[in-house]
């Protein structure tokens, strides 16, 4: 009896770790610490939320420019990612370690929150960021037609 308990945790063990393994998998070869790790922090019902990874040296160029531009802004609350259900922004993880782009910025409505060694906060106007990264979810076919429009967004319409 304890020895098949014994077996019992121990596929448990196993079982756990190796799902969490092929969570954090990233889906694709490029993205083996290879530009940018994009994530859609959306409610999808899915395990994963949909991201992508960012390798196109124009498009990474275009994510460093709209940074650079992005104005520093006051921002009183603790994240600019709001915590409901549906479409929250965007999780950006800088994998390949490029410079002049953070390890780790979210955005969302209009706002850039850089995380690191210390938050900050900045606009992004017209919100050119956030509809640049969305729209090149949708290249990537991480978004379907049917999630953008639970997204709500006019601008990927």
């Amino acid at each position: 009896m304890i020895r098949a308990v014994r077996v019992v945790c121990l596929f448990v063990v196993v079982a756990a770790v190796v799902s969490l393994f092929l969570i954090t998998e990233p889906r694709n070869a490029a993205a083996e610490g290879k530009g940018l790790r994009v994530v859609i922090l959306v409610y999808s019902g899915r395990a994963d939320e949909p991201n992508y990874q960012l390798v196109n040296p124009e498009l990474v160029a275009q994510v460093k420019s709209l940074m650079g531009k992005a104005e520093k802004a006051e921002f009183k609350g603790q994240t600019i990612i709001p915590s409901i259900l549906g479409y929250r922004g965007i999780m950006v993880l800088n994998q390949g370690g490029i410079p002049g782009i953070p390890e780790i910025f979210l955005v969302h409505k209009g706002m850039i929150e850089t995380r690191g060694k210390e938050k900050s906060y900045h606009n992004d106007k017209g919100r050119q960021l956030e509809l640049l990264l969305l729209k090149q979810a949708k290249k990537e076919k991480v978004l379907e037609d049917k999630l953008v429009r639970q997204m709500n967004i006019d601008m990927l319409k």
